[in-house]
């Protein structure tokens, strides 16, 4: 019997087939089965694991889609603790500053985010980014 989050996701992958997640974003629908997710949220595990933040507070600056569901399960696998943040809105909105200022105040000790803010969240976190 499954005593964690984490190993009912690891019974779940062992139906490969079975419907995980069907994540409809502006790209479209991507239909994620229990084995994709759980061989996604392993890679993402391995990779915070790899960098020491087992039990460390991880920003997650994601849009809603597959990415996030996967890195949100991956920080699960590694022992991480996830901190949703909304991802940040183009340079010319009002909202930007206040979101910035949002991410040193999780004191996160790694932000992942798109390529695309993982430059300006390098000079607003006090953490590695990773894209």
């Amino acid at each position: 019997m499954a005593s964690t989050f984490v190993d009912v996701l690891v019974q779940r992958a062992a139906e490969p087939s079975a419907a995980a997640f069907d994540v409809v974003d502006r790209a479209g629908s991507t239909f994620l089965g229990w084995a994709e997710v759980d061989s996604r949220a392993r890679a993402v595990a391995a990779s915070l694991a790899g960098r020491g933040l087992t039990g460390r507070r991880v920003a997650v600056l994601l849009p809603p889609g597959a990415a996030y569901v996967t890195v949100l399960l991956g920080c699960l696998y590694a022992g991480a603790v996830a901190v949703p943040l909304p991802p940040l809105p183009p340079a010319e909105h009002p909202d930007r500053p206040r979101r910035l200022a949002v991410v040193p105040d999780a004191a996160p000790a790694a932000v992942l985010a798109d390529a695309a803010p993982a430059a300006v969240l390098a000079d607003a976190a006090p953490a590695a980014v990773l894209a």
